[in-house]
């Protein structure tokens, strides 16, 4: 089965397992949001197809699990939705980007803004994906057509977000937070 585990560390080198958010069943994407809410850890995690939250005091013992995201049937993530990265913090709310794929197992990569004091809340979700495969490297690979984001740290204002292409190599793709950001809220 698949148990990611969350682990800490003062070095990068030596790590201390914290265990799994979820025992028992297949379930990935987690990301951690990077502060905390209410004195609480946050995670995303994907119990197929929808991506959930999940919180803790401890980064232990995970409870209060909620579904937050679901595919929306004939679009570009009607099939399944999975977190990327940790979600971005700014004034409007956690701005979140994702993938999804459809019927055809095209994956592409989307931006969602959940409520900044309580993530459980879906504030907006655009229709249109923001990155789709095109490139050569994220249509012929190890899975055809797959954009995957795995990180998106933001450094000067703009958004970094690696990602895998087709399975098979690791991309770059930049944006504007603002940009980003406000093309989410009008397009949501």
């Amino acid at each position: 089965g698949i148990t990611p585990m969350y682990a800490v560390s003062d070095n990068l080198i030596s790590w201390k397992p914290l265990g799994p958010m979820i025992v028992g069943e297949d379930n990935k994407d987690h990301a951690l949001f990077p502060a905390k809410i209410d004195g609480r850890y946050v995670s995303f995690h994907r119990r197929p197809p929808s991506i959930w939250l999940a919180f803790s005091k401890d980064m232990k013992n995970w409870g209060e699990h909620v579904e937050v995201i679901k595919p929306r049937p004939g679009l570009w993530d009607g099939k399944r939705v999975g977190a990327g990265g940790p979600p971005i913090e700014t004034e409007a709310g956690w701005l979140l980007i994702y993938h999804g794929y459809d019927e055809n197992n095209v994956y592409c990569l989307g931006s969602a803004l959940l409520d900044r004091d309580d993530p459980r809340k879906l504030l907006k979700r655009p229709i249109r994906p923001i990155l789709v495969p095109e490139e050569p490297w994220e249509i012929k690979g190890d899975v055809a057509n797959v954009v995957f984001s795995c990180a998106n740290p933001v450094v000067d204002g703009a958004v970094y977000v690696y990602y895998g292409g087709a399975d098979r190599v690791i991309a770059l793709a930049t944006a504007n937070l603002e940009d980003l950001l406000a093309w989410t809220v009008a397009e949501g």
